[in-house]
């Protein structure tokens, strides 16, 4: 059981990764500053490539850390308020930074998601938890 789920792990994981790279979305290029990093972002893995772009924009929306995994660095959800901030201004506010509980925190980023309609499979318990998997999900 083990094995297969892993499997099955995997072959979601190919499918919802499938469609990032620059060749499909083109704005991606958006983050070089040249020539030689288009050809970086090129070829880079696509969790590599949703790294880059989560912190160009949450550099844009002036967060300090780099995030540099879909586990440990989300489990606050102050990337995530501060991300859809940037990408939503209209929809989404940076009230959940205001809350102490990471637990509260995650309820309020993900009730913003749901505004614009980008909550897919991660609840409030997988991002403080920090699941690599679910929290990569939920750019996809």
């Amino acid at each position: 059981p083990h094995l297969v789920l892993g499997l099955i792990s995997r072959i979601v994981k190919v499918q919802l990764l499938a469609h990032v790279n620059v060749k499909k979305i083109p704005e991606l290029v958006e983050m070089t500053e040249g020539i030689e990093e288009v050809e970086e972002l090129l070829h880079l893995p696509p969790e590599k490539v949703l790294l880059r772009w989560m912190n160009f924009h949450l550099k844009k929306g002036g967060y300090k850390k780099n995030v540099s995994n879909f586990s440990s660095d989300l489990k606050d959800g102050e990337a995530y308020a501060i991300l859809l901030h940037e990408l939503a201004p209209e929809s989404c506010n940076l009230v959940p930074l205001d809350i102490n509980s990471p637990m509260e925190r995650a309820k309020a980023v993900l009730s913003q998601a749901d505004l614009i309609g980008c909550r897919k499979y991660v609840s409030p318990k997988d991002i403080v938890e920090g699941s690599t998997n679910l929290n990569l999900g939920i750019y996809c």
